[in-house]
């Protein structure tokens, strides 16, 4: 089995997505509003199993080091896709692109992700962060699609 942490270190992934707005929105230095907050998560990926402090730190790193740079803000995109048992978490800004010589300095946010992720998953995992063509930056993470196992009602 990949996972070596208890059950309560993850959740479902509709409970992710609708934690991130209030974080996200709060950031207002970047003139972040709900309007350029989409969230592209499709129903059948709702019971999807998330690392908790795996999609915070991604959504941050947008804010910080993308959208709050630029003097009018800027917009992310959140999203979740599902292929071939892999679940893949994706967060998209459309602010400056990474320096070339990124790698050589990885902030804190994206190491205890990566660290997070290693304990989680082994090497069953991956976590990418690339520049995109018309500008901006995308963080993904691929990881096991697992569902969720909701408590029981009493």
């Amino acid at each position: 089995m990949f996972s070596k942490t208890p059950r309560a270190s993850k959740c479902r992934c509709k409970k992710k997505w609708s934690s991130l707005k209030p974080i996200s929105i709060s950031k207002k230095s970047a003139f972040l509003t709900v309007s350029n907050l989409r969230v592209d998560v499709p129903p059948e990926l709702y019971l999807a199993q998330v690392p908790s402090l795996i999609l915070q730190p991604m959504v941050e790193n947008a804010v910080k080091h993308g959208i709050a740079k630029r003097a009018k803000g800027g917009s992310i995109r959140i999203a979740a896709t599902r292929q071939n048992g892999t679940l893949t978490l994706s967060v998209r800004n459309d602010g400056p692109s990474l320096t070339p010589d990124w790698e050589s300095t990885p902030g804190i946010g994206i190491a205890n992700v990566r660290t997070r992720l290693q304990s989680l998953y082994g090497e069953e995992f991956t976590l990418n962060l690339r520049n995109q063509g018309a500008g901006g930056v995308e963080a993904s993470v691929s990881l096991p699609f697992v569902v969720a196992i909701l408590p029981k009602l009493r």
